[in-house]
């Protein structure tokens, strides 16, 4: 596309315009710049309250309600032709998506409303534009009207070719229709997108699309322009629209850098042009949304991002894009894409939409973006679905393509080297990290946001093996999904030296689909590793460790080792003994210690019903033998030690088991085990073992009728302090108790979820009865029964059991 020069200007009329957004409704950016030329951000949209509301469980036609409550005088303003009043809530971009996408929910008072706010008044003057495809509407009086300075035209035989002698044409319109007939030769005749449907109504009726010039005031002063829905085509599919685009920008605050639109207006015209054309082809390709809200559908990330792809495809000299990449360099290990978001934060998203035009084919092709509006376009698929199969269609995965993004964004500003990423690349604002001060062989454990990255870096240090291996290994899906895709994507960036051109970067190959490994030789002459791991799951928050090992090989491919660790308890049998049978070189050294336990991993075990049966051991593997070895461990007791810690009638033998503790979940996990009795009384559990952590033995409480006691008994009327019954150090282990005289009569009652009996109360462990009848009264001295009921942890059901108390003087 050829851009054209600065045309002759009188009185600096041309101005600027607004850059909006919007697909499948009105897209509004309404952006105020500051003295640095970047907008400021408006208040949290309504279209933010409305998906609030709805993800809250509100029901659409409530939150609908609000939601054009909160956009109604706006467009009553609107409607009467009247100045917004500055108090007034402007629409944004994500408002007029919402609008568009759920129209058919719309009340029909607030559809009349807004006809009448956004058509087009009739009777302005017209002009075609010269490729035919635009009715430019404007006014050449009152406060809508544009500069009437005619120095230019465009050849009937060729609209891309300007002359310089005037044709009753004001300047400013012929550059508008300029621009337009630009944006449609691009997005429609080479790229292939939907053609855009035409406003009609008073009194305009021809087949071209409109672009209406008009005069933006108050808080809209500052925007470059809208698009604005005008009804749907069919029932299902596709919006009319049209563009309105400011008719002047003489503010000084437009040659702040880095515009310069105030002295070269055709530029904000031509990028405009091309952003907004882009969303009347999102709003003809719009489905309506008639069975609520679709939270995956497409974000205005996603939106706004491929609008301002099209600026930088059309006129790629203007780099009006640069104003808001800072919301990415400023912190890339913040979400792109992101699903519900609002002001100019959609806008970093051009970063990630250029970079796919640019690098997802082997030469820049459309091909991801058309994908992704042609799948939805032919058969609704949620968004996310949609960029694995769009990332399919292009031969690549999704996380693949995500993850050499946020790598290749390293490489911006003076780091900047061909090829690596987007070619304005040196133009870029650089990302930092800070150096992590781990040692080597100290795991590294991070959170990643959903479509977002972290770092980890390791710099040479003096005694280091001249090989460096690297680990990785990340949260897995929760238990019961069975979403095949790639969770993560990890990179690693090797400095050689200060020379950004020298460095190599390797992706760590997965080995499942949350652990990955890789060896770089040659550490010695290598200055610093940079691992970049990306999260390429869309619905939550990750934890990723990475792991440098420095070391050189310990056990070699093929080999076995062994190795253990000996309890200090009396009996010299006890120990765990790790097995290892390398499938490749392994560096660095496992280490397996006894270990003590909090409170916390003990109350997690006496609420799954669990005691303890020996020493327990920490187990720590580097993180490559993970991958590279199979590891067994064998934790051997002797009888009468696990005899002489659990009292046998509670637990059995039988019901003995290995467990692992899960820092991750803040539990024990059980491992498949086998069990064996050794010549010499031992018990040994041994398993595959998978992971690092803290590992031992613990019996499954067998019924809970021997650990239930009354204290005190007999208790004394004169000490007031009744008596308690506990269970078996399980929470809720007790589950109802009944109080009886011995006559038979029931003194007092009471049940777990049940309101409490006055002469009871509950304990954590079970129930204090006060001495008293439920009336409140004290009891006589005597003997009394104690019915109490309680869950059977091996069959999960429930028993009660009897018990004689007695109460005394």
């Amino acid at each position: 596309m050829r851009p054209f020069f600065t045309p002759v200007t009188t009185n600096g009329y041309l101005a600027l315009i607004n850059k909006s957004s919007g697909i499948a409704g009105l897209f509004l950016i309404s952006i105020v710049l500051s003295v640095s030329a970047r907008p400021a951000a408006r208040q949290v949209s309504a279209a933010a309250r409305f998906n609030a509301s709805i993800t809250s469980g509100t029901g659409v036609a409530a939150a609908l309600q609000t939601f054009e409550f909160a956009i109604t005088p706006y467009f009553q303003a609107r409607a009467a032709h009247a100045r917004v009043p500055s108090s007034t809530y402007i629409p944004q971009q994500a408002d007029y998506y919402t609008l568009a996408k759920h129209w058919s929910q719309l009340s029909p008072t607030f559809l009349a409303l807004y006809a009448a706010a956004v058509q087009i008044p009739p009777g302005l003057k017209t002009y075609l534009s010269p490729g035919g495809h635009f009715q430019i509407v404007y006014s050449d009086s009152g406060s809508d009207a544009v500069d009437m300075t005619d120095t230019i035209g465009y050849s009937a035989a060729d609209w891309r070719i300007r002359t310089h002698t005037g044709n009753g044409i004001p300047d400013y319109v012929e550059l508008v229709a300029y621009a337009a007939d630009s944006a449609w030769s691009m997005e429609v005749d080479r790229f292939g997108f939907v053609k855009p449907f035409p406003y009609i109504g008073n009194g305009y009726a021809s087949p071209q699309f409109r672009i209406y010039v008009r005069g933006f005031f108050g808080q809209e002063s500052s925007d470059y322009a809208l698009t604005v829905p005008d009804g749907p085509v069919t029932s299902s599919i596709g919006f009319r629209s049209h563009i309105e685009i400011r008719n002047e920008w003489n503010e000084a605050i437009w040659d702040t850098p880095p515009i310069d639109y105030k002295t070269h207006p055709e530029k904000a015209i031509q990028v405009t042009c091309v952003h907004e054309f882009f969303h009347t082809i999102q709003y003809a390709m719009t489905r309506q949304i008639v069975d609520g809200f679709i939270p995956q559908d497409f974000p205005v990330s996603w939106i706004e991002g491929t609008a301002v792809l099209m600026e930088d495809n059309g006129f790629n000299y203007v780099h009006d894009y640069l104003q808001y990449v800072d919301d990415y360099f400023n912190d890339p290990t913040t979400q792109v894409l992101e699903p519900l978001n609002d002001g100019l934060a959609v806008y970093k998203n051009s970063i990630v939409t250029i970079y796919l035009y640019q690098f997802t084919a082997d030469t820049s092709c459309i091909c991801f973006i058309k994908n992704m509006f042609f799948n939805d376009y032919q058969s609704p698929i949620g968004f996310v679905t949609n960029l694995r199969k769009s990332a399919t269609q292009s031969g690549r995965t999704w996380a693949d393509l995500l993850g050499n993004f946020h790598t290749g964004s390293y490489y911006t500003g003076s780091r900047a080297v061909a090829g690596r990423f987007i070619k304005d690349a040196a133009l870029l604002p650089q990302w930092y990290y800070a150096s992590d001060a781990g040692s080597a062989g100290t795991p590294l454990t991070k959170s990643v946001d959903p479509f977002a990255m972290n770092t980890f870096s390791y710099v040479h240090q003096a005694g280091d093996a001249n090989t460096l291996t690297i680990g990785f290994l990340g949260d897995s899906l929760d238990p019961g999904m069975t979403d095949t895709n790639a969770l993560w994507s990890v990179h690693c960036i090797v400095k050689k030296d200060d020379r950004p051109a020298d460095d190599s970067i390797f992706t760590l190959p997965l080995v499942s689909l949350h652990k990955a490994q890789t060896a770089i030789d040659g550490w010695s002459n290598i200055s610093e590793a940079l691992v970049i791991v990306t999260n390429a799951r869309y619905d939550a928050s990750r934890n990723a460790t990475v792991t440098f090992q420095a070391c050189g090989t310990t056990v070699r491919s093929g080999e076995t080792a062994v190795f253990s660790a000996r309890s200090n308890a009396p009996s010299s049998a006890q120990n765990a003994v790790v097995t290892v049978k390398a499938t490749a070189d392994l560096s660095c050294s496992l280490s397996v210690a006894t270990t003590g336990t909090g409170k916390q991993m003990l109350d997690s075990a006496t609420g799954i019903h669990l005691a303890a049966a020996g020493v327990f051991y920490n187990l720590t593997i580097p993180m490559t033998w993970l991958n590279n070895a199979s590891l067994s461990l064998a934790i051997s007791e002797p009888i009468d030690s696990i005899h002489f810690g659990i009292d046998t009638s509670v637990v059995l033998d039988s019901l003995l088991s290995l467990y692992r503790w899960d820092n991750s979940r803040l539990q024990w996990q059980k491992c498949a085990a086998t069990v064996s009795h050794s010549a010499d009384s031992t018990l040994v559990l041994q398993s595959t073992i998978t992971a690092t952590g803290i590992f031992g033995l613990f019996g499954r409480l067998l019924d809970a009728t021997a650990a239930i006691v009354a204290f005190p008994n007999p208790a004394r009327l004169k000490s007031n302090t009744g008596i308690t019954f506990t269970g078996t150090n399980a929470k809720d282990s007790l589950t109802e108790i009944w109080i009886y005289a011995i006559d038979g009569s029931l003194l007092a009652h009471g049940a777990n979820g049940a309101r409490p009996d006055p002469s009871l109360s509950k304990t954590k462990y079970g129930y204090s009865w006060k001495l008293q009848s439920n009336g409140g009264k004290a009891v006589s001295p005597g003997v009394y029964y104690a019915c109490v009921g309680y869950k059977d942890f091996l069959t999960n059901g429930k028993k009660r059991k009897a018990q004689k108390v007695f109460v005394i003087p």
